[in-house]
């Protein structure tokens, strides 16, 4: 709904995706539904190639609404008189997805593709129950009819011209419905990023691990970390920092497991930072972690942090969930253990508490990882091809 200044991993993949675009002799425009209303459009420019749509006021979430938007866009489109495609980025609206479909597929005629990095059913899984009493009985009786919605959804697939996806196990789950699609994993940038060497650990003071992202429990296994902090704090000093968004229900939740198992004072909130201010952030830390449980929603899934993670200079620990193993060699260019084990996660911070060196090899590897695997430049020719040219196999 605000796909460039949502603060949101989906607003950054977006934006790096425009910029592999615009490498290749491409004209971006990013618009979102909440940025357009009556008006003139004004054109931004961003970057070389690369423009962001909008109006002078910002629009209401109304159908009225809706339709204006995407009769303005296309008179945009027609008004330049180029070979133009559509790369939809879904929004929290299914209806509005399904509504651009019709309209400007299969009325409009424009080649159509769309961005799958998740199954929307699964979520519903490790979503957690707001705390108001009231409202968590009206989510799990919504529960059903909302699974219902996201299934149905995905016949969409069907109509598109092409799709990207995140993950290996989405690209065969989506096989059912296409064969027009190609994977484009996380990804970073590069020129924007710093090989920072790996601080050295004072052991006078405390080993400080980082989580950034949605503080969802379920969803990333803060009850199993917390579980392991618990552990090692019986014999070291270890502290958690987080990052990211919070829901009521997840906040009632971290205060209770914080409660549960004794670490009051080692668990430190910090608030929703914008995406350009969290590399200074994690400087700060010894050890950045995603923690993420085996569930259906993390196996189709992949974390758009670890990029980022994997660029910052600082070590990084991951379960072995979705495409983690593909990247991350463990102690190479960084730490990689099974889901759902206390006793593996235990173990493995207190040896890399243990064996926290001085050498920047760890770090290193996963710049040299990043760059050979995630950097926007490299999928240019790919995603031009992609969109352009027919004549080219999808997958």
């Amino acid at each position: 709904m605000q796909i460039l200044n949502g603060r949101t991993a989906g607003s950054q993949r977006v934006l790096k995706i425009a910029k592999s675009l615009s490498l290749g002799d491409t004209n971006v425009f990013i618009c979102s539904f909440t940025e357009i209303s009556k008006g003139p459009f004004i054109k931004s420019v961003l970057y070389p190639n690369i423009f962001h749509l909008t109006t002078k006021n910002n629009g209401r979430s109304s159908i009225f609404h809706l339709f204006y938007f995407i009769f303005s866009l296309n008179r945009f489109i027609k008004a330049r008189k180029s070979n133009s495609v559509i790369y939809l980025y879904p929004t929290s609206k299914i209806i509005h997805d399904f509504i651009y479909l019709i309209y400007f597929k299969l009325i409009q005629k424009y080649k159509f593709f769309c961005e799958i990095n998740e199954l929307r059913s699964t979520n519903l899984y490790t979503k957690t129950p707001p705390a108001n009493d009231l409202k968590k009985v009206l989510f799990y009786i919504k529960f059903p009819f909302i699974f219902l919605i996201y299934k149905v959804s995905e016949v969409q697939i069907f109509f598109y011209d092409g799709v990207i996806v995140i993950s290996t196990s989405l690209e065969k789950y989506l096989s059912r419905y296409t064969k027009k699609k190609i994977r484009i994993p996380i990804l970073c940038d590069i020129s924007n990023s710093i090989n920072f060497k790996q601080l050295p650990y004072n052991r006078n003071e405390p080993f400080k691990i980082c989580f950034s992202g949605t503080i969802s429990t379920r969803k990333e296994g803060f009850n199993l970390l917390f579980e392991a902090m618990k552990k090692v704090n019986q014999k070291k000093n270890v502290e958690l920092h987080m990052y990211g968004f919070i829901s009521e229900g997840d906040n009632k939740e971290i205060n209770h497991l914080i409660e549960k198992h004794h670490l009051q004072g080692k668990i430190f909130y910090h608030g929703h930072f914008d995406p350009e201010d969290l590399p200074v952030e994690f400087l700060k830390y010894n050890l950045l972690i995603l923690p993420r449980p085996s569930t259906r929603q993390n196996k189709y899934g992949f974390s758009t942090k670890l990029s980022e993670y994997m660029v910052s200079g600082i070590p990084v620990l991951v379960t072995d969930v979705s495409d983690n193993r593909l990247f991350i060699k463990d102690g190479h260019n960084g730490y990689i253990i099974p889901p759902g084990s206390l006793s593996e996660m235990t173990t493995k911070i207190n040896e890399i508490i243990d064996n926290y060196n001085f050498d920047n090899s760890i770090v290193s590897n996963a710049y040299a990882t990043s760059k050979n695997e995630f950097d926007y430049k490299l999928y240019t020719q790919k995603l031009i091809n992609f969109f352009f040219n027919e004549t080219i196999p999808f997958n």
